[in-house]
């Protein structure tokens, strides 16, 4: 998406993707992420990211599309404690 090489198709695309990520929930010494000196977790969030907890999900939204998929789906998602 840099401006020298922006190209309208690809922008408009990505636009409407809807990206979700989600931290790996048993990374090894041996994993990509690992062994490439990266996290085995998101950075930072686009859209949403899925962490695992006991008991089910922690869900981070990054982003307006995120907030209005959470809102729009009503039941799907509780507010932590």
């Amino acid at each position: 998406m840099e401006k020298e090489f922006e190209d309208p198709l690809i922008y408009k695309a990505r636009e409407k993707m809807f990206i979700i990520s989600s931290d790996c929930f048993a990374p090894a010494p041996s994993c990509f992420c690992n062994v490439m000196d990266g996290k085995p977790f998101s950075a930072s969030v686009l859209i949403m990211d899925f962490s695992q907890v006991k008991d089910g999900f922690i869900v981070e939204v990054g982003s307006e599309k995120g907030k209005a998929f959470v809102t729009e789906t009503p039941g799907s998602f509780q507010p932590g404690g």
